[in-house]
């Protein structure tokens, strides 16, 4: 699949399942502006190539090539899934390092070995409890917090040029994780969209 039929899923996945009342709601709640919900469009306009090198010069990283791709259909993208924070634009991405240290400093002091059977298990059977915490601190944020759910990047774990992908759930024992940012999406694709309303 490419990138626009990923997200004209997700985007015709939300808009169909909607009622006036729960648009009003999203707009109350601040996860949705008049403009999104005219347009019935979750994404944005696409970044351009300097954009991305600028991202990545500010990083000192080259980003993984899934999530650039992405960037280059649409910067950031809304309500990807029920209870998942909005995609930041690139202008909002940063490490977590310098946007969450109160959390990074609370979360440290939970650190538990775990096996890499028990860690590489991508499967949709994976056990959120199996993670390691000591990833987080050098992971780059690419989503605001929302139901306390944040999704990040951890270079840490790489395949190719893909970055493992943290979707770390306050509620969770730990946190789902993904070979791939195109991976993470093709699963929310097909999310339950009746969480929402």
């Amino acid at each position: 699949m490419t990138w626009t039929e990923i997200l004209n899923q997700i985007n015709d996945n939300y808009f169909n399942q909607q009622t006036h009342e729960t648009l009003e709601k999203s707009k109350l709640l601040g996860y949705l502006d008049n403009e999104t919900i005219k347009n019935k469009w979750l994404g944005n306009n696409p970044c351009t190539s300097d954009q991305i090198k600028n991202l990545e010069l500010k990083l000192g990283v080259t980003i993984p090539t899934s999530f650039k791709d992405f960037l280059l259909v649409s910067n950031g993208f809304k309500n990807i899934a029920p209870m998942v924070g909005n995609l930041n634009p690139i202008e909002r991405i940063d490490w977590v390092k310098n946007t969450e240290q109160e959390w990074l400093e609370i979360i440290s002091k939970f650190n538990y070995p775990v096996s890499d059977e028990k860690y590489f298990d991508y499967s949709e059977n994976q056990d959120s409890a199996y993670f390691r915490n000591e990833y987080l601190k050098d992971c780059l944020k690419i989503s605001e917090w929302e139901d306390g759910v944040i999704i990040l990047l951890n270079p840490n774990v790489k395949y190719d040029s893909e970055w493992e992908v943290i979707e770390y759930g306050t509620w969770y024992p730990g946190a789902s994780r993904f070979k791939s940012f195109f991976d993470y999406m093709i699963a929310k694709k097909n999310c339950d969209v009746t969480l929402w309303n």
